[in-house]
């Protein structure tokens, strides 16, 4: 639990998250039970 809380101290600028984001839209889902719009931002 003392791991856990320590990441709350954590923070990403805003390149750092676009960066995340661009690299996680490039993984191939596999066995998708939602529908794509479950996948999408509201």
């Amino acid at each position: 639990m003392k791991e856990n809380l320590g990441a709350v101290e954590i923070s990403f600028t805003s390149a750092e998250l676009t960066e995340f984001r661009n690299e996680l839209e490039n993984i191939e889902l596999i066995g998708v039970r939602e529908p794509a719009s479950a996948l999408v931002d509201a």
